[in-house]
């Protein structure tokens, strides 16, 4: 439990959160700005669950913690609003100590989503100045920040990448 363990470690300053599965189907807690940690500057967040963790529950996370300096997502999900750099620029924005950040998201396409132009998703990232590619294969919408260095974090942060990468914009 996330909330659990920032109050149990209030001093945290380098935090790795890696969730394999999620199956409480129960109403999340939501963390105050007393609970969160006041120190963090390293936050990594892995998950392979496609519903643990939307993009308005990030941003709610992280906002809250203006000390990260270095932020870290390996993620599949099946919240398209990851792919809409409008909303990365808000969460961006209200983290005024942020120096690196690096993501690999996998957004796990349904027959619901409407057709994907890239290079609109693109475009909502230019505001972001996040050097980023994008590229789909048959089920999956990849948006990875660019390159892929990322000696900077110590993270478990893998770099696979689909076939399809060679289609990337």
């Amino acid at each position: 439990d996330l909330i659990l363990t920032f109050r149990r470690s209030p001093n945290l300053k380098s935090f790795n959160v890696e969730v394999a599965q999620y199956k409480n189907k129960e109403l999340r807690q939501n963390a105050t700005a007393e609970i969160l940690p006041k120190f963090l500057t390293f936050f990594h967040f892995q998950t392979t669950d496609q519903n643990v963790l939307s993009h308005e529950d990030l941003d709610k996370l992280v906002t809250n913690i203006p000390t990260i300096e270095l932020l870290s997502l390996d993620m599949d999900t099946n919240d398209f609003d990851y792919a809409n750099g409008y909303y990365w620029n808000n969460t961006l924005i209200s983290l005024p100590n942020l120096k690196h950040i690096y993501f690999k998201i996998r957004i796990w396409l349904t027959i619901d989503n409407q057709p994907i132009h890239i290079d609109s998703i693109l475009e909502s990232f230019q505001q972001t100045d996040l050097p980023i590619c994008c590229y789909t294969d048959t089920k999956i919408l990849h948006i990875d920040t660019v390159p892929y260095n990322m000696t900077k974090f110590d993270t478990n942060m893998s770099v696979t990448t689909s076939p399809s990468a060679i289609l990337a914009k």
